[in-house]
């Protein structure tokens, strides 16, 4: 639902959905999945960089999570590839 209505609600709120995606791809991360819930993930952190401030955030993320799931390689494949 979030992907439906960001072209409406980016320009509005962007702290807002910046915060959700966040919590979305945290979530996401806390479950060992596969290359393709991985990759989703990547998608997106890259949907996230377009936002004031979400690089940063983006690269807090990254660095926090290549620490703590590390032994995840395909994690880190796709992590590499942003």
């Amino acid at each position: 639902m979030l992907l439906e209505y960001e072209r409406v609600l980016k320009d509005k709120y962007p702290e807002a959905l910046l915060e959700r995606y966040e919590s979305i791809v945290q979530a996401m991360a806390v479950e060992t999945a596969n290359r393709k819930n991985y990759q989703q993930i990547v998608k997106l952190l890259r949907k996230m960089q377009t936002y004031p401030d979400g690089e940063k955030r983006v690269a807090d993320l990254k660095t926090k999570w290549q620490q703590q799931y590390k032994n995840r390689p395909a994690m880190m494949e796709e992590l590499n590839r942003l």
